[in-house]
């Protein structure tokens, strides 16, 4: 069964408006509105969309698991122990990270955040590493 709870529960983490994620997946606000509230269950064309819009499985919203991403929360799991390990190693002296290292990982994850971006997707790694070339190389 369709939980819509789970709608308004992902768009408010992508901080997007109800009406911004009607764009997105091409209804109106009000559908979304009556997703959210239980009034109503999109079409299976509509569900697909608002999983790819909150980069969720449609599993996670008809109930069928209580995973939202498996491989989206894999990742993040993967990145913030990367992140703690390489904080541990610089504490220790073992490693140091300097701040133009450390602004560009941030850069990355707010990418990743504002606009619901895999960075494990190997396409989108590609792109981006092309934009930070020509981002990071123009920097004085």
């Amino acid at each position: 069964m369709f939980e819509g709870e789970r709608v308004a529960l992902w768009r408010k983490k992508k901080k997007l408006t109800q009406e911004e994620l009607a764009v997105k997946v091409n209804v109106t606000k009000a559908a979304i509105s009556n997703y959210e509230n239980g009034h109503s269950t999109p079409s299976n064309e509509t569900l697909v969309a608002l999983a790819d819009a909150l980069n969720i499985d449609t599993d996670y919203l008809l109930g069928r698991t209580d995973k939202p991403n498996v491989y989206e929360l894999n990742s993040i799991h993967l990145e913030d122990e990367i992140h703690e390990k390489a904080e541990r190693y610089e504490e220790s002296g073992t490693i140091n990270i300097d701040e133009d290292t450390r602004r560009k990982i941030d850069f990355f994850r707010k990418l990743e955040s504002d606009l619901g971006l895999d960075l494990s997707d190997p396409d989108i790694q590609k792109k981006l590493k092309r934009a930070a070339k020509i981002i990071f190389s123009n920097e004085d």
